[in-house]
């Protein structure tokens, strides 16, 4: 299959500067093998982005998609009683089929905001993937273990999984640790042991919240950063979730360190937990990615209204409008997650032998005028809906149309099994 994206307004990096040109991209099965002005001829599809911006499709580099079930649930409360008090206790009741429901619905929104990837975390991980793998989309799951699950028998199922996996063209599969301040050392030295070499990444959350770092220090007298070094982390690539308690001496211990910082601005502000130091992290050249956490914490998975958030809230955290600027944004919600995952040389930006992941967002009023489209894209883009999105080289939207599922039946299944899960919490 050849296809051809057409008359395209496409933000790329030309010398480390990013720049919009109208543009075509010469598409091979799943592969782009040009960019300029193209011919017609010879193509199989022709996608028509006149009046259009391209982008390579974004990564959401911190997810729990099932969470979708959960949104609006445990409102105005703090991060420990939100998950003891409201969360966990339904989280108890979903079952597989729950959860595979729940993530095809959070990826339809997913799309739709431009994401063509997530680094995602919660259980019942074959469920997800099914999910995942049905719709088109790429994602790094993670095999998650807590303090209360870890066992001969769990451990070797997370390596059955990862082999299971190993060929995908669209899942990989990463060691998951839900946090670090309530695992014991013994526990996560063991798991760090046994997957090294099985797999690039782990995930896990890292100075959440103030409650979080507090537990650390009591029982190690040291940051979250700090402890974390502890550890021997070499061999992966630490996909480290929220990063909210650092300061400015964690930042410069991470330098030359294969850990992501991961920056969730609308959950940790919704949760009143606080701001990521990500301007300080990447004045010392750190790769901070950005994702939504889950429904419930966040209440959207709209990527463009994450990304605005995230920009305001640096400007705010240090006081300076230069802060959170939308180009180091962008590059924080494309390269970056790529780079974190491993998957530079294949996605996170549109560049020949790269995989066409790539989305399409139409210029509409609120694009206007167009003084500058990466700005208008970051900073008045939120309410957009994607025009088109390949993931591998499938159309997954085509001029605004879901063509892998009917959109009517996922969502009535959905509302079914909510209805299903809150009569069982009901019930007890």
């Amino acid at each position: 299959m050849k296809t051809l994206i057409k008359n395209g307004h496409v933000i790329r990096k030309t010398n480390s500067e990013y720049v919009v040109e109208i543009l075509d991209i010469a598409i091979e099965e799943n592969t782009i093998n040009d960019i300029g002005k193209i011919e017609e001829k010879g193509f199989d599809r022709i996608i028509d982005a006149t009046n259009q911006v391209v982008i390579p499709g974004m990564i959401n580099m911190h997810t729990h998609i099932p969470m979708k079930v959960l949104q609006g649930i445990g409102e105005g409360v703090r991060l420990d009683s939100w998950l003891k008090d409201h969360i966990w206790p339904i989280e108890g009741k979903m079952s597989e089929e729950d959860v595979y429901i729940a993530a095809k619905m959070a990826v339809i929104e997913l799309l739709y905001s431009g994401v063509t990837c997530i680094n995602e975390m919660y259980f019942s991980i074959e469920s997800i993937a099914k999910a995942l793998t049905e719709m088109g989309m790429r994602g790094m799951l993670s095999y998650v273990f807590f303090d209360f699950n870890i066992s001969d028998e769990t451990v070797d199922e997370g390596k059955k999984i990862i082999e299971k996996y190993r060929n995908s063209e669209l899942i990989d599969i990463s060691l998951g640790v839900h946090q670090l301040c309530d695992m014991k050392r013994e526990n996560l030295e063991y798991l760090l042991k046994e997957f090294k070499g099985l797999t690039e990444c782990l995930h896990i959350h890292v100075g959440e919240s103030r409650e979080n770092a507090e537990i650390i220090k009591e029982k190690s007298g040291k940051t979250p950063c700090e402890y974390l070094l502890t550890y021997d982390i070499e061999p992966y690539n630490v996909l480290a979730a929220h990063c909210v308690e650092f300061n400015s001496s964690d930042v410069d211990l991470l330098k030359e360190k294969r850990i992501y910082p991961i920056n969730n601005p609308i959950s940790n502000a919704k949760l009143a937990n606080g701001i990521s130091p990500v301007d300080e992290f990447i004045d010392k050249g750190i790769k901070a990615c950005i994702g939504t956490d889950g429904s419930a914490s966040n209440n959207s998975l709209n990527f463009l209204e994450e990304i605005k958030f995230g920009t305001m809230m640096q400007k705010v955290k240090y006081d300076n409008p230069m802060s959170g600027q939308p180009s180091v944004f962008f590059d924080i919600a494309t390269i970056n997650g790529a780079i974190a995952l491993n998957k530079e040389r294949e996605i996170g930006s549109i560049e020949i032998g790269k995989k066409a992941d790539i989305v399409t967002f139409p210029i509409d009023h609120t694009m206007l005028p167009m003084h500058n489209v990466l700005s208008n894209l970051i900073y008045a883009g939120s309410s957009l809906r994607a025009a088109n999105v390949m993931i591998n080289g499938q159309m997954l939207i085509t001029d605004g149309e879901l063509g892998i599922c009917d959109i009517d039946v996922v969502t009535e299944e959905f509302n079914k099994m909510t209805e299903k899960l809150m009569m069982k919490v009901k019930e007890g």
